[in-house]
Formats: structure tokens, C-alpha cells, sequence
């Protein structure tokens, strides 16, 4: 990704501005709130507990997830304009993580209607951000902030990541 500035832009990595940054601040604010409405919503702390080695693969997922969908997928489908683009990687995205959730292990109940619709609707505001922004950097800003909040104090992954 270091290397030629077209394999960053492919990504959505356009390098660092005051616009960027500007939208990074926003990113954090959405990534803190959303995690402590999953916390509030699944009777979790608001507040970590501690933070474990788990983390760094979560925030890994999260980020590698933005460079995926708002910044190849987005950045690739930016021909067909840029509000159909924000939609059609949110929906990728939306697909992506409702399959990931579609068969959960006995005794787990997933409303996957709601997880798709706040998936989609939080995948617009992403990709909001980048076409703004001009960068997917908001956008992996708001996805690493909130796995931070959401799993920091979690010990092992959660079923979805290795089942």
C-alpha cells in the first residue's frame, strides 16, 4: 500500500489533509456512540473493563472491512456516481455481515433484519464520510474506534469470526 500512489488510491488512501482529519473527529464520535449502544443494548459495561490481546485482531477485521468496501469497492464503483456508490458497497457490506450472522450456534437468537438495516445505515454514513472526505480514512477511523469500544475487554472472538 506504501508503494505507488495508484495502488493507494485504490483503496481509497488518498494521504492525510485537514479534510481528512476533519472528518476522522466525527468518525471517532460515530464509532464511540455506536459501540455503547451495542454495549447498552446487549447488557455489556458501558465502559471497558480492561483490554485484551483480542482487540488487535478485531481492529484489524474492522479496518481490512473499510478497505474492502468503502475503499475498493466504493472507490471502483465511483464511475456510476457517487451517492449509487455510497449504496451499493453499504449493501455489499450489509450482505457481507449479515451472512456472516445468518447461522448462529444453538441457542443464539439474531434479528437479522435489524442487524441488516443498521449495517446499511451505518455502511451510508461511512461511505458519506470517504466521499466527503475524499478518503476512506474517516471511515476506518469510525470502524477500528468502535471494535475498540465494542470488544476491547472481550478475551476470545466472538462465535462469527472463526466459525
Amino acid at each position: 500500500i506504501r508503494g505507488t500512489p495508484l495502488r493507494r488510491e485504490l483503496f481509497g488512501l488518498t494521504g492525510f489533509s485537514r479534510q481528512v482529519g476533519g472528518w476522522m473527529i466525527p468518525g471517532v464520535i460515530l464509532g464511540i456512540a455506536l459501540a455503547f449502544l451495542l454495549r447498552f443494548t446487549s447488557e455489556q459495561p458501558l465502559l471497558l473493563t480492561g483490554v485484551k490481546p483480542f482487540v488487535f485482531t478485531a481492529v484489524a477485521i474492522g479496518a481490512a472491512e473499510e478497505l474492502l468496501f468503502r475503499g475498493f469497492i466504493q472507490g471502483q464503483l465511483a464511475s456510476l456516481g457517487p451517492w449509487a456508490a455510497v449504496a451499493l458497497a453499504a449493501f455489499a457490506h450489509t450482505a457481507y455481515k449479515v451472512g456472516l450472522f445468518a447461522f448462529p450456534p444453538p441457542g443464539v437468537a439474531i434479528q437479522l433484519g435489524t442487524l441488516g438495516l443498521l449495517t446499511f445505515l451505518v455502511g451510508l454514513l461511512l461511505g458519506i464520510m470517504r466521499v466527503r472526505s475524499n478518503s476512506v480514512l474517516p471511515a476506518v477511523t469510525a470502524h477500528v474506534t468502535f471494535d475498540i469500544f465494542v470488544y476491547g475487554d472481550w478475551s476470545t472472538a466472538p462465535w462469527w469470526i472463526w466459525s
